[in-house]
Order: structure tokens, then sequence, then C-alpha cells
């Protein structure tokens, strides 16, 4: 907006809000094409119903209000993310079609996508540690993986990311169980186990163990717990993130609230023309925290006494007989 005003962009500015709107009948608008009958209070009720889906007054007034919010209350600036971007990290995207959740070969056409895209990648990741962070979506958001590694004692870098759009729970299933079937030296992963994630999260700690596996329920109090550790990670240059323009904004929806950081209700359109709700945020703050997290097995011990077998139980045909081309999970 500074920009515009300046005159150094050819654009003009203009400031529409909810209110002047309401004023110049869009309410009067809404009744005729519902068929309501318009009354004061009912457009009152309108107005208060619409303030009201959102978290605080502050995210109100700036959605409806064309209100900016103060400028202390983004918690990550861009030049703090854009410092430790990389164009070298691989962004990996599927968006499915609507009729895909009836596809009966979805499953397969899945495992044919996870042979093709994701398996170069994984077999070129080195036997390094590596933590993996998930942000659960099924229609109205994406679902955001984030796999990191550690390259040194302290700076990790990420591997790739996953972005599913649109896509069936059980096809996301797939997805999660090759990933960290595969990963070298996996010491933790931590979920996004809120809403429909939950049941992905329980179904991925049931195959690989509570101690390898964190559900996460992201309260006010874990996010003010865990966001302060993981922005020093970009403020002391100790993370390697992808590039984009993607996860600028969506670490601009980390805000705070009665000074602590939380997610904002804002939704931003992504590189793909899809709305996104800072996913990529939370994929990374999971994997901070399973950075964190306690390491398994305790010394002398390993987890998997049957490798093999454990393969067995649940990863399909077309994916176990690709498998041997995979560095297979190594311990440390």
């Amino acid at each position: 907006m500074r920009e515009i005003r300046a005159g150094k962009l050819p654009w003009s500015l203009h400031r529409v809000n909810f209110d002047g709107a309401l004023n110049e009948g869009f309410y009067r608008r809404v009744c005729l094409v519902r068929g309501l009958d318009w009354s004061q209070a009912a457009e009152d009720q309108y107005r208060a119903d619409a303030y009201a889906d959102y978290p605080d007054p502050a995210a109100a007034d700036e959605e409806l209000g064309a209100i900016p919010r103060a400028g202390s209350g983004a918690y990550f600036s861009r030049i703090l993310i854009e410092q430790c971007q990389s164009p070298e990290v691989p962004v990996l995207r599927w968006t499915a079609p609507p009729e895909f959740v009836t596809d009966p070969e979805r499953l397969v056409k899945t495992d044919d996508w996870l042979i093709e895209h994701l398996l170069p990648v994984l077999s070129a990741l080195p036997g390094l540690r590596s933590v993996y962070g998930q942000d659960f979506g099924r229609s109205g958001d994406l679902s955001v993986i984030w796999v990191l590694q550690q390259q040194a004692p302290t700076l990790w870098r990420q591997a790739f990311a996953v972005e599913l759009r649109n896509m069936p729970f059980d096809a996301q299933a797939r997805v999660r169980d090759f990933i960290l079937f595969s990963l070298p030296l996996w010491s933790h992963a931590c979920f996004d186990a809120r809403g429909n994630g939950q049941s992905h999260a329980e179904a991925a700690m049931q195959k690989h163990g509570a101690a390898r596996v964190s559900c996460v329920m992201a309260t006010p109090a874990w996010y003010a717990t865990e966001f302060p550790p993981y922005r020093a990670l970009y403020e002391d240059r100790a993370i390697v993130v992808q590039a984009g323009e993607d996860v600028i904004a969506d670490h601009r929806r980390v805000v705070l609230v009665a000074g602590r950081p939380t997610m904002d209700a804002g939704r931003d359109k992504g590189a793909d023309g899809g709305f996104r709700h800072g996913d990529s945020a939370v994929a990374g703050l999971m994997c901070s925290a399973a950075i964190r997290a306690a390491g398994v097995p305790a010394a002398g011990e390993t987890i998997d006494t049957d490798p093999a077998a454990h393969r067995d139980t649940y990863l399909p045909d077309a994916l176990r007989t690709s498998l041997p081309r995979l560095p297979l999970r190594r311990r440390a």
C-alpha cells in the first residue's frame, strides 16, 4: 500500500469495508437472492455473525474492516524466512480431481505416483537423522508434509515437501507410510491431530509406535510453547527450507495474540491457485517439535526385531516391490 501511494506501482488503491457494503445494501441483496425478508434486526444479526467467525477483534477488523494489522502482530518477518530459503529443496504437489475419492483404482494410482515421483527423492536421501512433520487437510486445506535432515549439530535442512490437495484419507495414509518406512535414521514424527487429522495421526502411531510418533492437539498453550524454538531456528539460520512465496505467506499467518504466537484465521491463494491456511508453517512447526522429542530406542535396543515382517503388515504389493531400491531405515 505504501508503494502504491508513493507512485512506485502503477495500481490504484481502493478501500471497501464490510460496514460500507452493508450501508450500500449488501444484506438487502443477500435477502433478495435467498428469498428472505429484510429487517434491520436481521441485518444487525448478520453483521454480528460475520464478525463472530474470527478468532479475535483484530483479525475481524483486518478482514472485514480493511484496517491493517499492526506490523508487530506478525510473528515471522519476510526477511527472516527469505534468508533461510533454498530453491534446491524438492516440492512434490498432487491435486486429486473430485472423482478420485470414488475411483476404484485410486490406490493403484497412488502407488504409481509414489514410485514415479517420490521414490527418486527418497532414494537420493543421505543417511542423516530425519524428522517428519505434517499438517493434515482433506478438502478445505492442504495436507503438507515436511521432512528435515540434520546436516550438522546446529543445522537442519528440509529434504523435501509433499503437498496434497483434495486427497482421500486412504491415499494419504499410503503416502505417509511410504515415507515413514523409507526415511534414513528416522527419529520422530509429529502429526496435526485436530479434526480430520486425528484419525490419520492415530493410525500412524498404531503402525509405527507411540515412542516414535506424536499426535499433537495444537492448543494455544502448545503454540506458545513450540513457536519460539521454531522461530529461533530461522533467527540462528539453523534451518534451510524450500523457496517460494507460499512458505512466506504461510508463516506470515502466525500472529501474536495477547503476546502469544498462534495461527490466525485468514487464507491466502497459493501458487497452485488453491487456498492455503498457514499449512507449511504448521508442518515446519511439527518438524521442530519432532527435533526435540525424546529419542528412541534406548541403548542396546532396537525397534524392529523383524523389519521385513513389519514392512509386510501395511505396505501394498506395488510399493513393496520397489523398496529394495530404497535406502532402508538405518538405526543409530
